[in-house]
């Protein structure tokens, strides 16, 4: 089996159009400008992210591959270490797929400590809980609320 076939992509991808000193709005960094390409198998524009150093830009075609796509075939293909690819994946997860109570329940989290805030969040936890368990034995029918 060659290593096309191994590393298979579900989509089609192509380096996308653009010129040197544009500004794009990666997934991870938010604006910032073209400097230069990647050398992957399918090259990909790339920013300044120090001094010196120069990292990806996650934005269209490779955003939804980070998001579709299997994370050997876009390291393959994007020449993209697995582990980054799988930080890009944590770092684009919507809010909804994140376990944890909603934010109206938490209130205003940013002016809570980190410690009040995951007492807070346990507390909502324990309190769905019992609910459930207080359905169970009841018959499935809920009592109040």
């Amino acid at each position: 089996m060659n290593e096309a076939d191994r590393f298979h992509l579900l989509g089609t991808y192509r380096t996308p159009r653009f010129k040197y000193g544009d500004v794009a709005t990666c997934a991870i960094r938010g604006q910032v400008k073209i400097v230069g390409l990647s050398n992957g198998r399918i090259q990909w524009p790339k920013c300044r992210s120090g001094k010196r150093s120069r990292a990806i830009i996650v934005y269209g075609a490779l955003a939804d591959a980070v998001r579709t796509e299997s994370v050997r075939g876009v390291a393959y293909w994007f020449r993209i270490g697995r582990d980054t690819v799988w930080k890009w994946r944590v770092a684009r997860q919507d809010e909804r797929r994140r376990p944890g109570p909603p934010a109206a329940v938490l209130g205003d989290v940013g002016a809570r400590s980190a410690a009040e805030a995951k007492d807070c969040a346990i507390c909502v936890v324990n309190v769905r809980q019992s609910q459930l368990r207080g359905e169970v034995a009841n018959g499935g029918i809920s009592q109040g609320g």
